[in-house]
């Protein structure tokens, strides 16, 4: 068993998720903050990209890890439908913009209890 922390900084991807949701509304208001691909995929964030390369890999067994990916998918894929939904010219998501709103709490919560549990991740 190793003893050497994870290399990804948790608390860092929690900045840059709740950074990446205000570019998202700042996409929907006519701001090009993002690329359509940085909201609707869950592989082309940073998040994703280490979940794809590292962390789905070296922790699968550590369901956080796990429930990390679930509401970070369906957080793209709420972000999918509202941006779907824009570039339409529809406007009324408020009740899917909540649902992105709880994912990303959820998300955050996830990522703050992973932070505290570092050193107990490679033992998995």
């Amino acid at each position: 068993m190793t003893t050497e922390k994870p290399n990804f900084d948790f608390l860092l991807a929690k900045l840059k998720h709740v950074d990446w949701r205000i570019k998202l509304l700042a996409f929907l208001e006519g701001e090009p903050t993002l690329t359509p691909d940085e909201i609707v995929s869950p592989h082309c964030c940073e998040l994703g990209r280490w979940l794809d390369k590292e962390g789905l890999l070296k922790y699968r067994n550590c369901p956080k890890i796990q429930e990390l990916n679930t509401i970070h998918t369906q957080l793209h894929h709420v972000s999918q439908y509202i941006l779907s939904h824009y570039q339409n010219g529809l406007t009324s998501v408020e009740a899917e913009y909540e649902t992105l709103q709880q994912l990303s709490q959820k998300l955050i919560e996830i990522l703050e209890i992973l932070e505290k549990e570092k050193p107990k991740l490679n033992s998995l």
